[in-house]
């Protein structure tokens, strides 16, 4: 079997973590990489460790659902990463500073979502404490996304 590391302890530790034996040490972006990547290692013979620094640069990772056998609810990522530093809080150092998903992708998305069936639609953000204006910013934005996919159906 092959060993994958990935997500927040990946970010963090990266390279550190080759001791484990783990084939491939992937963080907190490159995740449709996944298969390519460990891939490489197998054919190669080596680990690959691919974590990068996160930075107001690094994109936003769109990673789309194609499907989910038996499920009613899709979710939809609209934003990673968070600039609040809470000292109780490790997000900003694995996520990276925040990075939105375009307007018009948002409602792409849930458009194509919509048509493969989903009834329902969850947002989701990375931000553990989203504070009272960030929570009215966020209703209004799914206000007028929901406006728009409706005059656009």
């Amino acid at each position: 079997s092959k060993i994958i590391l990935c997500g927040c302890l990946a970010q963090r530790k990266g390279e550190a973590l080759l001791d484990t034996g783990a084939r491939l040490i992937l963080g907190t972006q490159r995740r449709g990489e996944v298969v390519t990547l460990l891939e490489k290692a197998v054919r190669d013979g080596v680990q690959i460790c691919a974590v990068d620094a996160l930075t107001t640069q690094t994109p936003f990772e769109c990673l789309t659902i194609t499907d989910q056998e038996d499920h009613t609810r899709a979710i939809l990522k609209i934003q990673e990463g968070c600039n609040n530093r809470c000292t109780y809080c490790i997000i900003p150092s694995v996520r990276g500073p925040i990075r939105s998903r375009p307007l018009q992708e948002v409602a792409a998305e849930a458009r194509r979502l919509a048509e493969a069936g989903f009834r329902e639609l969850a947002t989701f953000q990375h931000t553990t404490l989203i504070v009272l204006s960030y929570s009215i910013l966020h209703l209004i934005l799914l206000r007028h996304l929901y406006s728009r996919i409706r005059k656009e159906s």
